[in-house]
């Protein structure tokens, strides 16, 4: 998802925004959504969940905030935990670094699931288009 700078973003017509409104998102943990205004309680279009599947505090979402947050997606049905609520239901995060990426595997069938998006060289990623990079090769 897209975040500018610190807080909210918009897009035409389209708001972005992160788990951390007042700061930029976690890299290991949070939620990334889309709504359709800015307007506090806007609806949601989508959303990815992400999670350091290597940590363990908070059903491995690293807090109690995030953790609420990951369950009211699922709930609200935006995300798909096929079970039990856990990080290990979220894209693992903990392979992203200032050069690694989360990215939408293109072209895509929405499953609101982990298996929509892959870890990709960041400097690869398009806004709005087919990522152009290929998964990162951890070899």
């Amino acid at each position: 998802m897209f975040q500018e700078g610190k807080g909210n973003s918009t897009v035409g017509n389209v708001h972005f925004f992160g788990a951390g409104l007042d700061t930029n998102p976690s890299q290991y943990n949070g939620l990334q959504a889309v709504s359709v205004s800015p307007s506090p309680g806007a609806d949601v279009m989508d959303c990815v969940l992400y999670a350091n599947h290597a940590g363990v505090a908070y059903e491995r979402f690293g807090s109690a905030k995030n953790l609420r947050r990951a369950t009211k997606a699922v709930e609200r049905g935006l995300w798909r935990a096929g079970g039990e609520i856990t990080g290990l239901c979220a894209v693992d995060a903990s392979r992203t670094s200032a050069t690694r990426s989360i990215a939408r595997i293109w072209p895509y069938q929405d499953t609101d699931t982990a298996y929509d998006w892959y870890i990709t060289a960041t400097g690869g990623c398009t806004f709005g288009a087919a990522n152009t990079a290929p998964a990162f090769d951890y070899q």
